[in-house]
């Protein structure tokens, strides 16, 4: 997999982050709906990436060691979204 394709799938990935960024306008992510829903789009972005790098990769027992690096990527654009 090369770095073009893999900068697609993490940037295809990251919709729903811009969804959030969307609704942080509107309203304050700063307590207890913010932190759920923040964890929420952490959990589906990580998700549907790791979904995509297995399907071109063919990932069987190392789906944690791409899903826990693309949950990290994932939370710092959270985490700039809502602070």
């Amino acid at each position: 997999m090369d770095f073009y394709r893999t900068c697609s799938v993490l940037g295809y990935c990251l919709l729903p982050v811009v969804v959030l960024a969307a609704i942080s306008i509107i309203i304050s992510l700063r307590g207890f709906f913010g932190s759920v829903l923040s964890m929420i789009v952490i959990a589906w972005c990580t998700y549907t990436a790791t979904r995509m790098f297995d399907a071109k990769l063919h990932l069987t027992e190392q789906m944690w060691l791409v899903a826990y690096p693309t949950m990290l990527f994932y939370s710092c654009f959270v985490l700039i979204t809502i602070f």
